[in-house]
């Protein structure tokens, strides 16, 4: 029961760390600078390429887009991300949201340990409050 329990904290704050609203809406602002330079491109264009290309490649990619507005996210994720605002009212901004959460229970004796096991059904029960929808924009 130990591990399951250590296993549990494991998975809850690995899920507070990477789906912090912070982190999902740069991750956002990633996409929509990618769609923007990509959007520039010929119809001719290898976009077969990008599946290969580093994270230094794709940040080049989008530091030199033809793109103005890929090259203002990018260096807002770079350089000024306190120009990033998250708001949770609808708005000007995309919608970024957490709808599912991983909730996998390990297994205590063939039985869910959140049945076994008080903690264990506190986590499980608190991963829900991860879930969100908020808004992003970049301010000026």
């Amino acid at each position: 029961m130990d591990i399951g329990l250590y296993l549990l904290q494991l998975i809850k704050k690995d899920h507070e760390l990477f789906l912090s609203p912070f982190l999902v809406a740069a991750d956002c602002l990633l996409a929509e600078a990618i769609k923007l330079h990509w959007n520039e491109q010929p119809q001719h264009a290898d976009r077969e390429s990008f599946v290969v290309l580093t994270d230094a490649d794709v940040v080049a990619m989008l530091t030199s887009s033809s793109s103005l507005e890929a090259q203002r996210i990018i260096e807002t994720l770079l350089y000024k991300p306190d120009n990033i605002c998250i708001f949770d009212q609808v708005g000007e901004g995309h919608q970024i949201n957490v709808r599912k959460i991983y909730a996998k229970v390990p297994l205590c004796n063939g039985r869910p340990l959140s049945e076994v096991s008080v903690e264990a059904k506190r986590i499980i029960d608190g991963l829900a409050n991860l879930e969100f929808t908020y808004y992003v924009r970049i301010n000026p």
